[in-house]
């Protein structure tokens, strides 16, 4: 049976049995998936042309699900009214883990027509939009570590997710044998994505205990947006349905190592063909990289290229000499003098370069203000 679906499939396999019910879902502020689930003769009957309603407070909830002030776009004072989910036909697909069931993203629009503009799909859509303008096709990848652990997600909120039991007990990071012990859930991971057309590249241990890494195959952005929440979404019901549990989360415990999630970006040509980040092929390929690729980097704010800058130039050898002391603890005084060098170091060359950046910014702003004055 095929991952994606359109709609004349669709309609065959429910004709035949094979699908009777069709999740209607966007993410939310948190990148959960809210929505309905519809039947299937009614998704195709109704919902697919008419859109689904659903109320418009999903985007002022907090992780809680409790309704917060402060919000334009709907409140207690104004009521909470409804919103409608129109199906994105491009992303219908088969869930593999869950019986005779099909998923398709929606695009979320008030009952007036007009896009919910607070609503993930739309913020990153405008800025698709945007490359676009400019002649650029903006491509990603996700890299997401999670943490793997034997009790279900009942057993893990009763313990208030404290003393957890990760599936390995012993350091993973490219190892084999360890991460054997969590191979039934992070295979059924991986093959549900695939069916789901959510291409997955690999699967590997990570720093920690009971911590794995599994990485997507590129993709334009919207289409690895849907992925990336389909996977988090997807893997959580696949833990479930084993008798387990994972989280993504960024730090669940002081003494862990953390999760990252990686997102990798580039631009190609409009048409998605040509990699525009692509050295000349002579020297380092970060010094033969065109300046388009610097520009992608700073990004669009002057504040913060400057920011980044900072935060580049003090990584590496920070961690260079964190590796130092725990690997060299008999050269403590030599290094408790490396460290000192270092930071006298860095605070002059960051002062004299936050000062320059400063002084840019400022010359910036009074030639903005000035074309605005001759503009008025």
């Amino acid at each position: 049976m095929p991952g994606r679906l359109d709609r004349k499939t669709l309609e065959s396999l429910v004709r035949k049995g094979e699908i009777d019910t069709v999740l209607t879902v966007f993410p939310d502020g948190y990148s959960r998936l809210m929505g309905k689930r519809l039947t299937a003769r009614h998704f195709l009957e109704h919902a697919l042309d008419d859109g689904v309603h659903a109320c418009i407070y999903l985007f002022t909830v907090d992780m809680e699900m409790e309704p917060l002030p402060g919000f334009t776009l709907t409140s207690w004072e104004r009521g909470y009214g409804d919103m409608k989910m129109v199906p994105d036909m491009g992303t219908l697909r088969l869930i593999p883990w869950l019986p005779k069931t099909a998923l398709v993203f929606c695009d979320v629009y008030t009952e007036e027509g007009e896009p919910v503009e607070e609503a993930p799909r739309w913020v990153l859509k405008r800025q698709i939009a945007r490359a676009a303008a400019q002649g650029y096709c903006v491509k990603t990848a996700a890299e997401l570590e999670l943490y793997c652990f034997r009790e279900t997600f009942e057993e893990a909120r009763a313990k208030r997710y404290q003393n957890l039991t990760p599936f390995s007990t012993y350091l993973e990071d490219y190892h084999i044998l360890q991460t054997s012990k969590e191979e039934p859930l992070v295979r059924a991971i991986r093959n549900g994505m695939e069916a789901a057309d959510v291409p997955v590249e690999t699967s590997k241990g990570e720093w920690g205990k009971g911590q794995e890494e599994i990485n997507l195959v590129y993709a334009e952005a919207l289409e690895m947006a849907d992925r990336t929440v389909l996977y988090k979404h997807g893997a959580k019901e696949i833990a479930h349905l084993q008798g387990c549990s994972l989280t993504f989360m960024a730090k669940y415990d002081m003494g862990a190592a953390g999760s990252s999630f990686h997102l990798h970006s580039s631009l190609w040509d409009k048409a998605g063909r040509k990699p525009l980040f692509a050295g000349n092929g002579k020297g380092p390929a970060h010094k033969s990289a065109p300046p388009l690729f610097g520009h992608w980097l700073g990004g669009p704010e002057p504040r913060d290229r400057t920011v980044l800058a900072m935060a580049t130039a003090s990584r590496h050898p920070g961690l260079a000499i964190a590796i130092a002391v725990s690997t060299f603890p008999a050269y403590g005084r030599q290094i408790a003098a490396l460290i000192l060098l270092y930071v006298l170091v860095r605070a002059v060359v960051l002062i004299t370069y936050n000062a320059r950046q400063k002084h840019k910014l400022a010359l910036h702003l009074q030639r903005e203000r000035t074309s605005d004055r001759q503009a008025a």
